[in-house]
């Protein structure tokens, strides 16, 4: 079973969702492992980066540069923001705030 996702509007509906290999991309990027993520010293460009990685799987193609643009086409940065939670913390958790069970 593949991770959740959250629908975002940009230039149009798109799936944002933060799979494992995603996750692996963001340690590598940021320099340290997901535990150590600081979320409050993120600069525009990291959230554009997250942005970017985590609409891949439907477009491997967007670069960090693209998705800036596709942010202007959004309601606003507030709304991007509150989206890239959402799915980061779906990554983490599962399904709506129901933490995921092991098998």
């Amino acid at each position: 079973m593949s991770k959740p996702g959250v629908k975002i509007k940009l230039d149009k509906q798109r799936n944002l969702r933060y799979p494992i290999s995603a996750l692996l991309e963001c340690e590598e990027y940021f320099g340290v492992p997901y535990t150590q993520f600081k979320p409050q010293e993120w600069k525009l460009k990291d959230m554009m980066f997250l942005l970017a990685i985590g609409l891949r799987e439907e477009d491997p193609d967007l670069t960090v540069e693209k998705v800036a643009e596709l942010v202007d086409e959004a309601e606003s940065l507030e709304y991007v923001f509150n989206k890239i939670a959402e799915a980061w913390a779906l990554a983490f958790v599962g399904k709506k705030g129901t933490e995921l069970q092991s098998t």
